[in-house]
């Protein structure tokens, strides 16, 4: 009789001990989530159980909050402003059991996830499905992305991107209504032109590489000089080719009209010099600004200036194309 009613105390025993070793094991809810507009509730499966919530979401957001035994667990909308996306919860009990999940957040209120978002369909070979992981991912070894990846492309790069027209990685504009939120795309393999690399934005490609372009085309040196063609650039900007007949630089406005040419500065930001054409006359110009006289020389000699209304040589000749003249002919002195 006493083995009995021992053997009895034992299975009842175990059997309130099934739910907390389940826990662990995922097969039974740490608590019940009941979600609402403005507010969730964790209702205790098991009673008398201190626990901890943490919720993590969108715009750096994270709360702890510490619940009593008997207390429910409890994530208030209307006491924040929360943005729109998913939040990680997880709920922990005074045993180290825990529950995790995701919450959907939509117009500042929580909404009940879709049955494919909260439940996706199992993998298989075949059909093509999406899986989300409400969590970090950590993977240490290798990893291959792409429609076309098979075992062995995880053999080599630490990431590979591999499908047929879709080499891209996107940086997407999550949040339509702040300025400084634009998407942007490392395009690889551009289809159908030369299989470029591009930095891509809405509707442009400002950065672009070619894969015949040669050795050291763009050097940005540690010293914050450029170099075109060369993997030294002595000078803030330092081209380089090595082709005969080839011009280093070549400069082009388009415009019917206007100028086309390179503007030069002073210390203080003024336009002082202009070298160029004039686009609609096709002439050269030269326009010192400013009443700046334009001064030549030649091995650090002076030889001539041109100021605003006259032109000074140093005494001597001055040798003329068909002829020459004395330098009486011309103003020898400088002021």
């Amino acid at each position: 009789m006493v083995r009995r009613k021992r053997l009895g105390v034992l299975v009842l025993a175990l059997l309130v001990g099934l739910p907390f070793a389940s826990w662990g094991a995922g097969k039974t809810p740490l608590a019940r989530v009941e979600v609402q507009p403005t507010r969730v509730d964790w209702l205790p499966q098991v009673a008398n159980q201190k626990m901890e919530l943490k919720v993590a979401g969108p715009g750096n957001f994270y709360i702890q909050q510490d619940f009593a035994a008997g207390e429910s667990p409890a994530f208030n909308a209307l006491d924040r402003q929360l943005q729109d996306g998913v939040y990680s919860y997880e709920l922990r009990a005074a045993g180290g059991v825990v529950q995790s999940g995701s919450l959907w957040v939509q117009d500042g209120r929580f909404v009940e996830p879709e049955a494919t978002e909260s439940k996706p369909p199992l993998r298989n070979v075949t059909a093509q499905t999406v899986t989300v992981f409400p969590d970090d991912i950590v993977v240490q070894g290798q990893a291959c992305v792409g429609a076309n990846c098979t075992a062995a492309d995880v053999n080599g790069a630490a990431l590979r991107i591999k499908e047929s027209n879709n080499y891209q990685i996107k940086f997407d504009a999550w949040n339509c209504c702040v300025p400084w939120e634009q998407a942007w795309i490392l395009q690889a393999n551009e289809p159908g032109v030369n299989g470029d690399f591009t930095i891509r934005t809405t509707g442009t490609a400002p950065f672009r590489i070619m894969p015949t372009a040669p050795d050291n085309s763009l050097v940005l040196f540690a010293n914050g000089n450029i170099g075109l063609g060369t993997l030294a650039p002595a000078t803030r900007l330092d081209a380089k080719a090595n082709v005969a007949g080839q011009a280093t630089e070549r400069l082009q406005n388009s415009s019917a009209t206007g100028y086309s040419g390179t503007e030069y500065l002073d210390n203080a930001g003024n336009v002082d010099l202009f070298f160029g054409i004039d686009n609609a006359a096709s002439t050269t110009r030269l326009n010192s600004a400013n009443n700046n006289p334009i001064s030549m020389f030649t091995n650090g000699a002076e030889r001539m200036r041109i100021t605003t209304s006259l032109i000074y040589v140093p005494s001597g000749e001055v040798r003329i194309p068909g002829g020459s003249a004395s330098a009486n002919a011309w103003p020898t002195h400088f002021n």
